[in-house]
């Protein structure tokens, strides 16, 4: 349920994964508090506004995107991509519960209405989206570009201070997420992104990656 701005924010640990840690707080005492019981806390505004599909739930959508170098700067987005759904309906009434706010697929694999395998593809949010717009190929005329937008200015961002080795590559996982309004925001980029087979087709999607 949406009640209007409600003020949430995300606090997490700077050097974890798999949503362990995350939490979402409201009150600047809380958070104080959070941040001071551990080191290394990162603090992000909350998007209190998601777009909210597969019956009512918040999803993002991790996006891989392979560098090969930061100098010159040499990088590709693959051109598929996945969707991580939360296993409850969202509500900013309830921010205690991770299942409706926390997309991560080690938080909502084990929650009481999971999906198959908390995922889904981009040819369903396609479909979703023309749903929702009433015109076909929204997700690559208009999403599409602004997601390339925001992976350059980030690599463009650290391409100085990232330490190079040369004949190497690194694979990234960049987390997006698309408020109520259509507009993309990234939530983070992840090092050593997970590639484990949640589904059947994802299996395929990861090794068509890799390939």
């Amino acid at each position: 349920a949406l009640h209007g701005p409600a003020n949430v924010w995300v606090v997490k640990p700077g050097n974890s994964s798999k949503g362990s840690g995350v939490a979402c707080m409201q009150g600047l005492p809380e958070i104080l508090h959070h941040c001071v019981a551990g080191s290394d806390r990162i603090v992000q505004k909350y998007i209190e506004r998601p777009l909210l599909l597969f019956g009512g739930r918040k999803f993002d959508i991790r996006l891989w995107v392979l560098v090969r170098s930061f100098e010159p700067l040499e990088a590709y987005m693959f051109s598929d991509c996945y969707l991580r759904l939360c296993s409850e309906p969202f509500d900013l009434g309830d921010l205690a519960n991770r299942h409706r706010h926390i997309s991560n697929w080690a938080v909502n694999k084990d929650g009481r209405h999971v999906l198959e395998g908390s995922v889904a593809s981009l040819a369903d949010l396609e479909r979703e989206l023309a749903r929702c717009v009433g015109v076909q190929g929204y997700w690559r005329e208009e999403i599409w570009p602004k997601l390339e937008g925001i992976v350059l200015q980030c690599l463009e961002s650290v391409r100085h201070s990232v330490v190079q080795r040369a004949g190497c590559f690194e694979l990234y996982g960049f987390d997006f997420m698309i408020d109520a309004d259509l507009r993309p925001w990234l939530l983070e980029a992840n090092l050593s992104p997970a590639c484990d087979p949640r589904a059947p087709w994802l299996a395929e999607l990861s090794g068509r990656m890799a390939s």
